[in-house]
């Protein structure tokens, strides 16, 4: 059986978004083509990316993004990946990832609903910011923060918090921190703490989360 993870992403100056995915997982063969959908409630975001992690890969891989109703779409999805929806109007948004499933074995796909606030923060230097994150999957242990910059697509591993044990990528070490507790059978609640500098923390952040392998 294959795993894999996908994850919607918002374009704009929120920090946090509560970004809802459905299904939260299913199981499909090669062949088939499945949906994953995203929604959120942030009318005035226009623009909404999907990413692809892969077993035991931390990196978060771009497969396309949807601005207004125009997709565009990395070279290497292409073929097996589309993305539809109208990010337009004043409603919540709305948009599909279509897949169609190749390769041997069973694929399984997962969606999670995770929560972030505060939505937008400004700060200036020598503030220490926090931002919180949580989601429902219980047996979830391990929440991975990343960052993307201004006008960049990749999203950057900032670090990730398993169970309680934490790790930092080295650029981050100095001005980035996690705190939270991921063991036990209730939801997940995890922070991001970050000692603002300058301009170049002025990014978008993101947290994810996995099962602990």
């Amino acid at each position: 059986m294959i795993s894999f993870l996908f994850f919607c992403c918002l374009s704009g100056v929120g920090l946090g978004v509560v970004v809802r995915q459905f299904p939260p997982e299913f199981i499909t063969n090669p062949g088939q083509k499945v949906q994953i959908f995203c929604s959120h409630d942030k009318t005035d975001y226009r623009v909404m990316y999907w990413y692809q992690r892969s077993p035991g890969d931390t990196a978060m891989k771009l497969i396309g993004y949807l601005n207004y109703k125009t997709d565009t779409m990395e070279p290497t999805y292409g073929d097996n990946f589309s993305i539809s929806g109208d990010l337009g109007g004043d409603a919540a948004k709305n948009v599909s990832l279509t897949i169609k499933v190749n390769g041997s074995g069973q694929g399984v796909c997962l969606g999670l609903e995770v929560r972030q606030s505060p939505s937008e923060l400004i700060s200036k230097p020598g503030d220490r910011v926090h931002i919180h994150c949580s989601h429902d999957k219980t047996d979830y242990r391990v929440m991975l923060w990343y960052q993307r910059s201004p006008g960049d697509t990749a999203m950057k591993l900032i670090g990730y918090l398993n169970f309680k044990a934490v790790t930092m990528e080295k650029p981050y070490e100095e001005d980035f921190s996690l705190a939270g507790d991921l063991s036990g059978s209730t939801a997940k609640n995890g922070s991001l703490i970050i000692k603002v500098k300058g301009t170049e923390h002025s990014a978008v952040y993101y947290c994810a989360a996995r099962e602990a392998r």
